[in-house]
């Protein structure tokens, strides 16, 4: 079996907090191997709504910032 990280996912969110929680209720109820995902959410710097989102049992990693356009996310 593979080790590491198999998928990573950039979640953009503001001020969306119900509908984050549901995205990520759904990769956790769904994935076969937890362990292999990475979600990344890039969250607005002043949007304190959805730095409080947690699921169990998946790995978040948050990238806090200004307002960007994807392209500048991915590369933040």
């Amino acid at each position: 079996m593979t080790t590491g990280v198999l998928f990573s996912i950039l979640l953009p969110t503001r001020q969306r907090p119900a509908i984050l929680k549901r995205c990520l209720e759904s990769i956790a109820a769904t994935a076969a191997a937890l362990q292999g995902i990475e979600c990344v959410l890039y969250v607005d710097d002043d949007d304190d709504t959805s730095l409080g989102v947690e699921q169990p049992g998946l790995a978040l990693t948050r990238v806090i910032g200004p307002r960007r356009t994807m392209g500048a996310m991915h590369q933040a």
